[in-house]
Parts: C-alpha cells; sequence; structure tokens
C-alpha cells in the first residue's frame, strides 16, 4: 500500500498524544515500549508501505509515554523533600553557575546545579539544579556579582523553597514549569553580599566568551540608554537595564517576543541570510551548511536557552527542506525536528512556547509561500511581500494559542508585527555590524551605531503608541476541541470556499459560551497574597465578586489572578461587584475588573478616586438584593454608628449570603468595635470569612461565640510582613469548634453548598487544617 506522504506527523503526533497521558506502568515495560515503537518506526521509514499509520502512531505514543515517565521520575529524584527541611530558615548552598548570569527587574538571575546544602551548619548532598534570585547591593548593586561567570564555583546564603503548584483557577503552574525545564528549587539571596565566588572556572574564556563581550562592549556607540538596553535585549536576551514601562508597552502591543530571544531574530538571520545568498548557495547543500553554521553561532552567542534552542532546530529543518521541496519535505522535516525536541524534553508537549513555535514554523513552511506569492502579484514588491508574509502568517497562526493559554487575542498585535518586523530585522544586522566595526573600523560604528539608536527608538515608540490603544480582546479560553474541529474542517476540505464559512461559525461558537451552572452555589476564596477576593458563581452560572486583591507596582491581582480565575471558570461578566473597602489590598485590581467584565453594579462603603469613573453605588446597612435564588445582605456599616472617621476598616462593608439553609458571613476588615455592632440575627453561620485577614485587631471574643461559624476562612498572603494571621485568633475560632481554613497555607479554596451542605471541593487543602 502507498504510505502517508509525511509520516513522520503521525510520529509526532503519537509523541504528543503519549506525553500527555497519565504515568502509568513500570520501567522495563516502558523500557520495552521504547524499544518496539523505535524498531516500528526504523521499518516505517525503511519501508513505509510495510507498516500503516495506525502502528506508526500506537509506536510513537509509547515512545511519547515512555520518555514523559521517564522525565518526570527523573525530576523527582531531585525533590527536595530529602535534604533539606523547607521551613528551616537560611540555608548555605554550594554549587557551581550553570547558566550566563542575567539581571532582570533589579535582581540577578542565574542557575545553579548544587552540590550541597548546609542547614545550621550541616551539610548534606544534593544534586539539583537551583534557580537563584540574588538582590542588589543598595549603594551600588551588583557591582561584585557582575562579574560572575558560567561555570564559577559560588557559596550562597540563602532561602529556598520548592515549586508551587497552581494555587488559584487558570493561575501560573509553577512546579509543571519547573518540571518542564528541570527546575527543582528555588532559593532568594537577600543580598549580593551574602554572594561568594569559592572557585572560579578553570577553564579560559571561550571564544563566544569573547565575542559576546564584544557585542556587549560595541552598543556604548549606541547613545540612548533606553535604545540601547532595547537592543541588548534583542539581540542576546540581556534585560538588565530595561525598564518596565518599556517591557509593559512591548507586552501590550503584541510585541514582547522581539525582546526576549527566540524564533524572531533566528528568522529574521536565516532570512537575511537567503536575501544575500547569491541563488547557486540558496538552493544547494553548502549553502544550507553556511546557513546551519550562522544559525548555531547565534544560538551559542545568545546563551542557547531552551525557546532558542528550539528555533534553531526548526529554522534548520526550514533550510534543508528548501533544497529538497518545500511542499513535500517541509512538513516532514519540521516534524522531525519536533521529534527530536521532544525526545530531549518530552515534557515541551504543553509548553505554550513551544506549541507557538512550531505552529510559527509550520505557517511559515506552509503558508508563507504561497501569501507571498498572492501580495507579489498585486505589485507588492517583493522584499515588503516576503516579510508582510512571514509575519502575517506567524501572527495568526499563534494567535489562538494565546487566546487558549492567556485568555488574550491582541487586535494591535499584526498591524503592530507588520510594522515593527523591517525595524526589528534591521536593528538585528545593525547591532551585529557594530561590533564587527568596533573591532575594525571604530569610525564606522559611530554610523552604525547611531542607526541603531534610531531604529531602537522607533520600535520604543511603536510599542508605546501600540500599547495605548488597548484593543486585546480578553475572555475565557474557547474549547479546544472547537479549535480542532475548525483546523479539521480545513484541513480536509482543501480550502474549499464552502468550508471558512463554516470555520468562522465554530470559531464564533467557541467564543460565546453560554453562561452555565450545575445548581449549585459556588464560591472561591481566591489565593491573591496580602488581600482578599472572593468570587461567587450561582446555581446557574452567573458570576460576582466580592473584593478584587491587591494592586501593585508590577503585579494586578485583578488581571494576573481575579480575571484569569474568571476565565478559566468561563466568565466574561460579573453581575456585580462589591469593594468593601477603599484599601488596595482590596480594591486595587477592582478597575481591571470592571473594564473587563463590565460588572452590573459596582457597590462601595465609600466613594474613592480609584472607582469614581466607574459611577459606583454606595450600599449601607440594610441593602439587599437577590441574584439567582442567592440572598445578599448588608449588615455593616450603618452611617448613625459612632465608628471613626479615619478608620477605614472600621467602615469595610460586612455581608451576609443566604442560600437555602446555608448561611455565609463576609467580614472584609472589619475591626472589633464594628462586629460588636453587627447584628447577625441569631444565627449559626456556615462559613465566615475571617475579619482583617486574622489581625488582632478583630475576631472579638463576642462575635466568635455569637455566629459559631463551622468553618473559618482566613485570605492572608504567605510570610507578610504585618505576622498575619495573629496565632491568637486562629486559636478563638478553633476553640469555639470552626475549622480553619488558611489562603497562605491551603491556597485558594473552593466551597459548594446545594442549600443544605456547605462542601469543601479543593482538593489540595490541607486534610490536617487547623480545627477542633
Amino acid at each position: 500500500m502507498s504510505f502517508h506522504p509525511h509520516p513522520l506527523i503521525f510520529v509526532l503526533l503519537g509523541m504528543i498524544l503519549g506525553s500527555i497521558v497519565p504515568e502509568g506502568g513500570t520501567a522495563p515495560a516502558l523500557a520495552g515500549a521504547l524499544a518496539l515503537a523505535a524498531l516500528i518506526s526504523t521499518i516505517a521509514m525503511a519501508r513505509p508501505c510495510r507498516v500503516g499509520a495506525g502502528a506508526l502512531l500506537w509506536a510513537a505514543t509509547a515512545a511519547g509515554a515512555s520518555l514523559a515517565t521517564t522525565a518526570r521520575i527523573d525530576y523527582r529524584t531531585h525533590s527536595l523533600s530529602g535534604p533539606v527541611d523547607l521551613n528551616s530558615g537560611p540555608v548555605v548552598l554550594d554549587g557551581r553557575i550553570a547558566t550566563d548570569p542575567r539581571i532582570v527587574d533589579d535582581e540577578m538571575r542565574l542557575e545553579v546545579d548544587a552540590a550541597s546544602i548546609s542547614v545550621r551548619g550541616v551539610g548534606s548532598p544534593y544534586s539539583g539544579r537551583v534557580r537563584l534570585f540574588v538582590r542588589g547591593n543598595e549603594i551600588e548593586p551588583f557591582a561584585q556579582t557582575r562579574r560572575l561567570l558560567k561555570g564559577d564555583a559560588i557559596r550562597a546564603w540563602v532561602e529556598l523553597r520548592a515549586p508551587e503548584p497552581v494555587r488559584t483557577p487558570g493561575g501560573f503552574d509553577q512546579e509543571a514549569w519547573a518540571m518542564r525545564d528541570g527546575i527543582h528549587a528555588f532559593a532568594t539571596c537577600k543580598n549580593e553580599r551574602l554572594l561568594q565566588v569559592t572557585q572560579q572556572r578553570s577553564s579560559p574564556l571561550t571564544l563566544m566568551d569573547h565575542l559576546r563581550g564584544g557585542l556587549r562592549r560595541s552598543w556604548r556607540h549606541v547613545e540612548d540608554p533606553l535604545s540601547r538596553a532595547v537592543t541588548a535585549s534583542m539581540v542576546l536576551g540581556d534585560e538588565g537595564a530595561l525598564d518596565r514601562t518599556t517591557r509593559d508597552d512591548f507586552r501590550a502591543a503584541g510585541l514582547l517576543h522581539l525582546l526576549v530571544v527566540s524564533g524572531s531574530q533566528v528568522a529574521t538571520l536565516i532570512f537575511g541570510l537567503r536575501r544575500v545568498m547569491p541563488l547557486a548557495l540558496r538552493i544547494s547543500w553548502p549553502g544550507f551548511a553556511v546557513e546551519s553554521f550562522v544559525l548555531v553561532m547565534y544560538c551559542g552567542l545568545a546563551g542557547a536557552d531552551n525557546s532558542l534552542l528550539r528555533a534553531t532546530a526548526m529554522a534548520i529543518a526550514f533550510a534543508a527542506s528548501v533544497r529538497i521541496d518545500v511542499s513535500r519535505a517541509g512538513v516532514n522535516l519540521l516534524a522531525a525536528a519536533a521529534v527530536l525536541i521532544l525526545a530531549v524534553r518530552p515534557l515541551d508537549v504543553v509548553d505554550p512556547g513551544a506549541q507557538m513555535s512550531f505552529a510559527a514554523a509550520l505557517s511559515l513552511i506552509t503558508l508563507a509561500g504561497p501569501v507571498a506569492r498572492a501580495l507579489a502579484s498585486r505589485r507588492v514588491p517583493a522584499l515588503a511581500a516576503e516579510i508582510a508574509a512571514g509575519t502575517l502568517v506567524a501572527t495568526l497562526a499563534t494567535a489562538p494559542l494565546s487566546l487558549i493559554h492567556f485568555h488574550r487575542l491582541s487586535l494591535i498585535a499584526l498591524p503592530a508585527n507588520l510594522l515593527a518586523a523591517p525595524l526589528a530585522g534591521l536593528l538585528l544586522y545593525a547591532s551585529l555590524l557594530t561590533a564587527f566595526l568596533d573591532a575594525t573600523f571604530v569610525p564606522g560604528a559611530h554610523i552604525t551605531g547611531a542607526l541603531c539608536n534610531g531604529l531602537a527608538g522607533a520600535l520604543r515608540t511603536l510599542a508605546h503608541e501600540a500599547a495605548g490603544t488597548d484593543p486585546d480582546w480578553r475572555g475565557p479560553s474557547p474549547p479546544i476541541i472547537l479549535w480542532v474541529g475548525v483546523l479539521c474542517l480545513l484541513v480536509l476540505s482543501g480550502w474549499r470556499r464552502r468550508a471558512l464559512p463554516a470555520a468562522c461559525l465554530l470559531a464564533a461558537l467557541s467564543l460565546s459560551g453560554p453562561t452555565r451552572g450545575d445548581g449549585r452555589l459556588h464560591l472561591w476564596f481566591l489565593d491573591v497574597g496580602q488581600g482578599d477576593a472572593i468570587l461567587i458563581e450561582t446555581p446557574r452560572g452567573y458570576a460576582a465578586a466580592v473584593d478584587a486583591g491587591p494592586a501593585l507596582e508590577a503585579f494586578d491581582a485583578g488581571e494576573r489572578i481575579v480575571g484569569e480565575a474568571l476565565w478559566t471558570l468561563g466568565h466574561r461578566r460579573l453581575e456585580f461587584l462589591a469593594v468593601t473597602h477603599r484599601h488596595s489590598d482590596h480594591q486595587g485590581g477592582a478597575p481591571f475588573l470592571i473594564r473587563h467584565f463590565k460588572p452590573g453594579r459596582v457597590l462601595v462603603n465609600e466613594f474613592s478616586e480609584a472607582l469614581r469613573p466607574f459611577s459606583p453605588t454606595k450600599i449601607a446597612r440594610g441593602a439587599e438584593w437577590t441574584l439567582d435564588g442567592v440572598q445578599f445582605r448588608v449588615l455593616a456599616p450603618d452611617p448613625g454608628w459612632p465608628l471613626p472617621k479615619k478608620d477605614e476598616n472600621a467602615r469595610s462593608l460586612v455581608i451576609e449570603i443566604q442560600y437555602g439553609a446555608n448561611s455565609l458571613l463576609l467580614l472584609g476588615d472589619a475591626t472589633s468595635l464594628t462586629e460588636g455592632l453587627v447584628d447577625a440575627g441569631g444565627r449559626r453561620f456556615d462559613v465566615v470569612k475571617v475579619a482583617h485577614h486574622g489581625a488582632v485587631t478583630s475576631s472579638s471574643d463576642n462575635l466568635i461565640q455569637r455566629v459559631q461559624a463551622r468553618f473559618a476562612v482566613i485570605s492572608v498572603g504567605a510570610r507578610n510582613r504585618f505576622s498575619h494571621p495573629n496565632l491568637r485568633v486562629v486559636e478563638r475560632w478553633s476553640r469555639a469548634g470552626a475549622l480553619v481554613w488558611r489562603t497562605d497555607l491551603d491556597q485558594t479554596l473552593h466551597l459548594t453548598s446545594d442549600g443544605s451542605r456547605v462542601r469543601l471541593e479543593s482538593p489540595q487543602v490541607r486534610q490536617a487544617a487547623s480545627g477542633p
């Protein structure tokens, strides 16, 4: 029989399926499966007529499962649980620097291959990899640590922590990310003076080190410090001098990939090489050798991190395919590169960066050529057509993945990238030329340095203007099955005209899911650190929120935690948002939620400047409303109560929720004075959200005895500077018969009520929580 023209696609699909299946089996069985898979794959490639696609897919699935399970087992053998107690305080870490140190956001980041960990003077061998964060000396930051080199042996006094699993719905799964990258622990060195070099690298500086140093020195010809920072970040991934505002502008404009050395720079390099090469080299294998050499050199020069290695492998596959036949060999060779990547790093299959790299590369191989020819036929210059085609197809190919993983569809990203692509390409080549001229003809470096200055400035201006339009579509991730249906429909139809309306219809359905509920009331006490944020889902699937978490200079809980949780749960609208009081740890994230979730009402205890543009409604004791059978009643504050005018906590909203026979009490940050004035109606509450994060100024004995809570929830940040919750407060609730849960220890808490019974749904909560 005739085999499929792209057999390696089946190998790739099989490895993907195998990598995402649950763990199971024993090591010998997995080794046998891997051996069998290798045998079938070899036969399939040598004699394709003898092996069907199904057998090849099955073999590759077995191989993927084997490799992924082996990677997970190997990762867990380096767990921190054996050599050190994470509650033991500062420890001494000895090891060797494994990556080039980088300065990002006022701290130095590097990875260390640990050799030992000492706790209270007792050392234990440990061979895991630790990501180390070093804070600078306030007088002259990183004056000493800037001289650190890959290969140096160091000793550092640090605080260690293990990677954490996802703490909130839609939150960042640090544990899964660390497992993919082989990071077994995180360490914080509070001052660079607590880090010592015990042995400098024994090997001399390599050619790559000299080239990298020369490139950095040459940027002195770029006059503007911000333009110099953009150049350094784009060419080498050196973000040390990049300010947060510039980074945020590039992120909002959909241009952040330009500041992180990845596929954009690799694509620019191979595109430029193919433009300057004579035709004989462009179609010959010596030309392939030249392109591969340049790509590998740049990969090493820029640090050879995982994303750059992936992009380089895929670019080399593309370079090989154009020497054969892009239409026939391109997909196979790209699949071969992806198979090689997954063989080395099988857990990358769920990495958003890896998925986007492959999607962009696949679109460039299959679609960029036809699109460029279509543009050229409309009298677009050939060079502009190629740049526009590559940018267009890569941006569109990665857009669904951005929506799935990040709930974001940037409407400005396409035009911004079309304008930024030629500027970024010129900046990359101009910076490399500046380094060459700096070593050979310094006056020429002044000219190219000025060119870099202008190009980087133009990119900054473009990012700032694009970010200012704020056109992003934010919303729930569409069901993956619908995206797969759209893709299969387009592929199977052969791009016929009738497929496009159907694909658009499916895409529209995927973006407009109806509200859904399961007949129960859901409450999510989100882990937002030192702050409060509570999501409410009614029995028919309507959503509301009480408080929105903190908003700091570089972290907005409304966007990063509350919004992500709402989108992950399938919501794009809030029926109401109640802000208990004006303190930033409760109100900070509210502006983001109001802009993106358009609550029907914004309820506040007092008007504030931050929320005034959104026309909030001031409420007080006696306010009542019902949402989908769930009753809400405000118990405090009362304008007639003798509360201190300057005590914002004392005037915090206290809200009672009633669903069937279940009662819940949300105390905000109410003080003991307010608690004494609250009329709880003599009822016993199933759940009480403890006031003011468990501070000693709240949770009076009088209130605790009156509400007789079955469950007490404390929303509090881990290791917060206020030492919340107070241990005496926790003890008072426990002695009164309440089971105490804390977001710093138990992470996000998910409670449900069917109207008669309250249940805890969060699987990660400690079963031995504080209680009677």
